[in-house]
């Protein structure tokens, strides 16, 4: 008898505490510049190109005492992928993105009642997909990574957030001649709103 009361004792504090977390739900939108590089090799040459583009962000998840934010984002860019050679300089537009899908996890430091600095990381799944000449090649791969933010509360269920982000990446394109395009890292800066609910 002393154990059940024991462990029906246990479980009443472990379901008090539970509830004593507080829980916020939330959905988020924002736009995403990234500079990228992608290397292309064969033949036993190899090339590095900077690449530029924007994307079209989305969020949800989580915020767990407003300190522990936990997250799935969807990030999905233009086609149009502005490049720069680094080797000799010459730079053009080619069709190719990259759409992320990622899990996050971030804390959160309170600075002001309406302010909170975070820092965090994230890991999921990258397509790479590029078109030449009315071809098409799609390659998926693992996708991990940091970010630092900072958001600030414009009302009790609106926040703006803005902040910086480094991905690395296990994906590349092996073509029939074979090059490989190889995507090795992005780095970003967001800005969005968050809606809490």
């Amino acid at each position: 008898m002393k154990k059940i009361s024991g462990i029906v004792a246990g479980l009443m504090l472990a379901s008090s505490s539970a509830m004593a977390v507080d829980i916020e739900y939330f959905i988020g939108a924002g736009a995403e510049y990234s500079k990228s590089e992608i290397e292309s090799s064969g033949n036993g040459d190899s090339s590095k190109f900077d690449s530029k583009d924007t994307a079209f962000k989305l969020k949800s998840g989580v915020i767990l005492d407003k300190t522990h934010r936990i997250s799935l984002s969807y990030s999905k860019p233009s086609d149009n992928l502005t490049w720069v050679d680094e080797f000799d300089g010459s730079s053009g537009t080619t069709k190719a993105s990259t759409t992320l899908i990622l899990a996050n996890y971030d804390y959160f430091f309170p600075i002001t009642e309406d302010f909170r600095l975070g820092v965090g990381a994230h890991l999921g799944s990258a397509k790479l997909e590029l078109k030449e000449e009315g071809e098409k090649w799609s390659k998926s791969g693992l996708a991990y990574g940091a970010q630092l933010s900072a958001i600030y509360d414009i009302t009790k269920n609106v926040e703006f957030e803005i902040g910086v982000g480094h991905t690395r990446y296990n994906v590349d394109i092996k073509h029939d001649d074979g090059f490989k395009d190889e995507l090795k890292y992005t780095t970003s800066g967001y800005a969005g709103v968050n809606f809490k609910f």
